[in-house]
């Protein structure tokens, strides 16, 4: 037979087909967690390896290199965002407020011992004892009231508190 009466069949298995293997080594990356080590590159063997798995296929179409995607962020942990380096004003601000936030919760406490003393006290016995403005020890015992740490017997404008307990 001659080149000229090939079937179109003949011509397609004679026309080499490009393959990507590449021949390089892989780099070895510093895993970032545990389950990153226990992630392998599996590559199937070239042409001039053949394999008793790949040799029936061999024949039929050419081998390609299997990889195993590296895993995403998203799999190993939150991405937190970055931190920048705080000015003096910013923790300077925060330590002030760490401050003013223990000095609060100390009167509030003093209240509720007040409270658990006397049974029953008003918002100017609070006033008082605590050397504060009557609404700054309002404004302590409706935020106790809130927390459910007293409760509020009487009017509004003549609110007396107690401990949720008497």
């Amino acid at each position: 037979m001659s080149d000229e009466t090939q079937t179109p069949s003949d011509t397609q298995q004679s026309v080499p087909m490009e393959t990507s293997v590449s021949t390089e080594t892989p780099e070895a990356v510093a895993p970032e967690s545990g389950a990153a080590q226990e992630q392998t590159i599996e590559t199937a063997p070239t042409e001039s390896q053949p394999s008793p798995e790949t040799n029936a296929e061999s024949n039929s179409a050419p081998t390609k290199p299997v990889v195993v995607p590296p895993p995403t962020p998203t799999q190993n942990a939150p991405v937190q965002p970055a931190q920048k380096d705080e000015g003096f004003f910013t923790v300077l601000l925060r330590k002030a407020n760490e401050v003013l936030f223990a000095r609060k919760r100390a009167k509030l406490e003093k209240i509720i011992k007040l409270a658990q003393k006397k049974q029953v006290i008003s918002a100017r016995e609070a006033a008082v004892a605590l050397r504060i403005s009557d609404s700054t020890a309002t404004r302590y015992l409706k935020q106790l009231v809130k927390e459910n740490r007293l409760k509020q017997v009487g009017p509004p404008e003549h609110a007396r508190y107690q401990t949720p307990t008497s």
